[in-house]
């Protein structure tokens, strides 16, 4: 059995150790999908409430105001599924689609990043499991070459679309 507890949203700290980094577009898009969508993504946390993974969903949801969290502990032999059963059809595939972009628009920091991979390989640890090649420790990153998103697009975000199936032509909102 899991514990299930809500807990202010200040008891989640930020990393200082970590390699993700987040730009202002990559911030204005996670926001303005918790406006639109709400919360819908979890965020992983130790033992010490330190944010593993989720650092910049924690971020966007202080901005929105968010005040509590549900804190579900877990051993790692279950995954933890968040259901939404208002994100259906379109709703869902909007989501799906800021939900990876916001993803798209952070990146490693190339100061930190190595130094990381480096000890979790003299740790034992078989980085190819993680992900990463032992040639792709120098990312050679600038976060300049990141997409910028304008403000006219995130705001696209919390206004209805209309979308036509180019199928069958039926008409729904987005």
């Amino acid at each position: 059995m899991y514990n299930s507890k809500i807990v202010p949203i200040d008891e989640l700290l930020p990393d200082p150790t970590n390699a993700r980094k987040h730009p202002e577009q990559n911030k204005r898009v996670t926001q303005a999908s918790l406006r639109r969508f709400g919360a819908a993504r979890s965020i992983v946390v130790d033992g010490k409430n330190i944010v593993l993974a989720g650092s910049a969903t924690l971020e966007a949801a202080r901005a929105e105001g968010v005040k509590e969290v549900q804190l579900i502990e877990s051993d790692g032999k279950r995954l933890i599924a968040v259901q939404r059963k208002d994100l259906e059809g379109s709703a869902g595939t909007g989501y799906a689609l800021v939900d990876n972009r916001a993803n798209d628009l952070s990146y490693f920091d190339p100061e930190v990043f190595p130094d990381q991979l480096d000890a979790l390989a003299l740790e034992g640890f078989d980085l190819s499991d993680l992900g990463w090649a032992t040639d792709q420790r120098d990312l050679s990153l600038d976060p300049a070459d990141i997409q910028i998103v304008d403000e006219d697009e995130v705001s696209r975000l919390d206004e209805k679309t209309k979308l036509k199936c180019p199928e069958c032509g039926h008409e729904f909102e987005a």
